[in-house]
């Protein structure tokens, strides 16, 4: 009997924004008696280079698995017994159900539906299937974060680098691991779960409402399941003995034999770490198996990165993109720029059908698993859950991720002078939470000798309390991240308004902060909202002049971010709008 099928909304979602054919593999993840469908891979790319990249279930979380086929033309297919050999050859490779699925969307259908088949006895049948809401994965599923450090030494060479990783591999194999939940007295062997009575859920052991619970259990249990993936850390002990010789096993003196010889050889630490889709409500005795597979899967990745990348140790790097609602693992050499992997991204973004004008998959990408043992946070986009400007029009808004950036931060009293440079980080913030740059937030010192380097201030500028405006911003971010800035100048602030739809189509391209700078003050536009009916606007102003805690009640109630009138600027000061220009690339 064929199981019951969910398809993911995002996968829908992308199937239907995609405008020409294409022939792609369906990764998802069985649960009970349904099958979710929880993302699709290009089959085929315009620049494609198997031999030095690849896109498999290694580079998705263990137990999501390849299930079958989509298929992208202009129209419906009618599927009979005899399938294209093409589809026929991907089926082959789903090793994990003799039920593969066929997904089928016609682009150019006035329905708009995607089909669905399960291929059976040599028949694709038709089957109904429902939408699933990403938030409804966390309710159903936690993920295990899986760490364990291998240090390694060997001789350099392609033979002894594939025998130390085999070795490691089969040793974890064997039954020589065990892992333990962090926090907690959870301890998984090969042979019993100490901590887990026989048959009892891993859901029940993490989640359970008794007084004694771990403080992982506790913080997981005040994480909204709707918004963000359940955690899990787990490390690693390893055997490194054995266990009492029985008494008929043969008893021999240790034989040690030293050669002196010169030896060209490796070492390093390569830090597997590894991910996996775990049904919450599944019994324990499934999570030592599913833990030694993602240090299997882990150790494919690391071994075809290290014979890509001679000698290079490899790093394990997790990504999260919003657009895709699943994890994404891949492999990039130690200490190698981001810059020198820019083909690599590109072949990441056409398999998984991504536009190539953003940074997903970049160093600065990745899935921060930290952020949840941190317990003060600064604030990020701190605009939203703001009500409506009440201009009823058309809002542009800052789009992406920003910190807040204000008077005092960082134990710094710029009071009375430091707003622009303020308002400069918040505006260097959105390209480092976009991937653009590894580069930390520059310092206010750091931004006085960068312009100081380029001559444009004297060397006494540094440690100053002098300010700084628009074209000063403008410097600081094409030096030092190479970021192109527009410049509009504005004579008078009761104009600003009339060049409100000059932001509204930034923010539309662009989609940057706006730094404005006038007189004494400055501040940061996040978005504008325009009525041409009524001759209306707002301004969405993020106020940098804050000297308080990063409350962000306070900040939105008492309006230190919120809707502005144009008469928020001094009508006879002239002013000047810094308009970063994004970039455009992976």
């Amino acid at each position: 009997m064929s199981p019951k099928l969910k398809i993911l909304d995002v996968v829908v979602r992308r199937l239907k924004e995609r405008k020409s054919p294409f022939l792609g593999e369906l990764y998802g993840i069985l649960r009970n008696d349904y099958l979710i469908i929880l993302s699709f891979v290009l089959k085929y790319t315009e620049e494609q280079n198997e031999s030095k990249y690849q896109i498999s279930e290694n580079n998705f979380p263990t137990e999501v698995d390849l299930y079958g086929v989509v298929n992208c033309s202009q129209h419906l297919q009618k599927y009979e017994k005899n399938l294209p050999l093409d589809v026929k050859n991907i089926f082959q490779d789903v090793v994990v159900s003799d039920n593969p699925v066929l997904l089928n969307y016609g682009y150019l259908e006035k329905d708009n539906n995607v089909r669905a088949f399960f291929y059976k006895n040599g028949t694709a049948t038709e089957c109904s299937y429902d939408v699933l809401e990403e938030s409804e994965i966390w309710k159903l599923f936690v993920v295990i974060h899986l760490h364990i450090p291998v240090n390694f030494i060997c001789c350099n060479s392609a033979k002894n680098k594939e025998e130390f990783m085999t070795k490691f591999t089969k040793k974890i194999s064997s039954g020589s691991a065990m892992f333990h939940i962090e926090d907690s007295d959870v301890y998984l062997t090969s042979s019993n779960a100490d901590g887990m009575c026989e048959d009892q859920d891993v859901g029940d052991v993490l989640c359970k409402e008794e007084p004694a619970l771990s403080p992982l259990t506790m913080y997981l249990k005040n994480i909204p399941e709707s918004k963000t993936p359940v955690i899990i850390d787990i490390n690693t002990l390893m055997k490194t003995t054995c266990g009492k010789l029985n008494e008929n096993s043969p008893k021999r003196a240790l034989a040690i034999q030293h050669v002196t010889k010169n030896f060209e050889g490796i070492q390093g630490c390569l830090r597997l770490d590894s991910l996996i889709l775990f049904q919450r409500d599944r019994s324990e005795k499934y999570l030592y198996n599913a833990l030694v597979d993602s240090v299997c899967r882990t150790m494919r990745l690391m071994k075809r990165s290290f014979f890509l990348h001679d000698n290079i140790v490899p790093e394990i790097h997790h990504f999260y993109p919003t657009n895709l609602a699943h994890f994404v693992t891949l492999v990039y050499p130690n200490n190698v720029k981001d810059d020198d992997f820019t083909d690599t991204r590109k072949y990441v973004h056409s398999k998984f059908n991504l536009p190539c004008d953003v940074p997903l998959f970049r160093r600065n990408n990745v899935f921060a698993f930290t952020e949840k043992k941190i317990s003060v946070q600064q604030l990020m986009n701190v605009h939203e859950g703001l009500a409506p400007s009440g201009v009823n029009g058309t809002p542009s808004i800052v789009q992406g991720n920003y910190l807040y950036y204000h008077y005092t931060h960082g134990n710094t009293n710029d009071s009375g002078w430091g707003c622009a440079y303020r308002s400069l980080q918040t505006l260097f913030s959105w390209y480092k939470l976009q991937g653009w740059t590894d580069r930390k937030v520059p310092t206010l010192t750091e931004i006085q000798q960068v312009l100081v380097d380029i001559k444009d201030k004297p060397k006494t500028f540094v440690g100053s309390r002098q300010w700084i405006g628009s074209l000063e911003v403008s410097f600081v971010l094409d030096t030092l991240i190479n970021v192109t800035c527009r410049v509009l100048n504005v004579q008078q602030g009761e104009s600003v308004a009339e060049y409100s739809h000059d932001l509204a189509n930034h923010f539309k391209k662009h989609g940057t902060p706006v730094m404005i700078g006038g007189g004494v003050l400055a501040h940061t536009i996040l978005g504008v909202d325009i009525n041409d009916e009524n001759d209306v606007v707002k301004f969405l102003v993020l106020d940098p002049h804050y000297t308080g805690p990063d409350q962000l009640s306070t900040i939105q109630s008492k309006g230190w971010v919120g809707w502005k009138n144009p008469d928020f600027w001094k009508q006879d000061s002239f002013y000047n709008l810094c308009m970063p220009y994004r970039k455009i690339g992976v």
